[in-house]
């Protein structure tokens, strides 16, 4: 590693990488967990990762943790609309308004 990271400028990509994750829809804690897991993958390769090339490593780590993450929890992420097309229960547009995303078998 050519240059040492700074405290100030890991700060930095930290409450960016935090952001971005927001964005992806990651809840906060979510997010939080992640950007932890990402930093301390980070710094177990710091003597490998060239400090021009720490934030891109970074955030690829991180996005990878996250697609993990949404892959475990698949399941419980969505509503079925099949099951309830069937028993004419509710309306779609009710689901929708829950905020639940609608995944069609």
């Amino acid at each position: 590693m050519k240059n040492r990271l700074s405290n100030d400028q890991l700060k930095i990509v930290m409450n960016q990488l935090y952001s971005y994750l927001i964005k992806q829809g990651a809840n906060q804690e979510t997010a939080k967990d992640i950007v932890q897991e990402a930093v301390c993958k980070l710094l177990l390769h710091l003597e490998s990762i060239d400090t021009d090339k720490y934030k891109s490593w970074l955030f690829k780590v991180a996005i990878n943790l996250y697609y993990d993450h949404c892959r475990k929890n698949k399941k419980s992420q969505y509503v079925v609309v099949e099951d309830y097309l069937i028993t004419n229960e509710r309306l779609i547009e009710e689901i929708m308004n829950e905020g639940n995303p609608l995944y069609i078998n």
